[in-house]
């Protein structure tokens, strides 16, 4: 957990200048809170066919000390591995194969000791 009170944006922000602007700064609606408050985060590239998304969030257990714009959270890294690449001439096409695609909902853990 950090000791300063943050917020993702201000996470999100930070790496991203850090690394001289370098990587993709991405914001979505917050899963948790039903899309009400923004979300914030930074994705990198990760070896050859890899990306990697950091971001900050809150704590499950919400308190006094822990609102929902400043907080005290944890990094929250995810790591995605290209699998296919491939091209379509309409966007009928390609949403086909992303439903037809037996790739498509399995995911594999990657191991950190490999």
């Amino acid at each position: 957990m950090s000791k300063y009170y943050l917020n993702c944006i201000i996470v999100a922000l930070w790496i991203w200048v850090s690394g001289h602007c370098k990587q993709y700064l991405w914001t979505r609606r917050s899963l948790s809170f039903h899309g009400v408050i923004p979300h914030a985060g930074v994705a990198m590239r990760w070896g050859y066919r890899g990306l990697a998304t950091i971001e900050y969030i809150p704590p499950k257990k919400l308190s006094m000390k822990n609102f929902l714009l400043l907080f005290r959270g944890y990094y929250r890294v995810w790591k995605f591995e290209l699998v296919s690449v491939r091209r379509f001439q309409t966007k009928q096409e390609a949403m086909f194969s992303i439903a037809s695609d037996p790739i498509v909902g399995k995911c594999r853990v990657l191991d950190s000791k490999k």
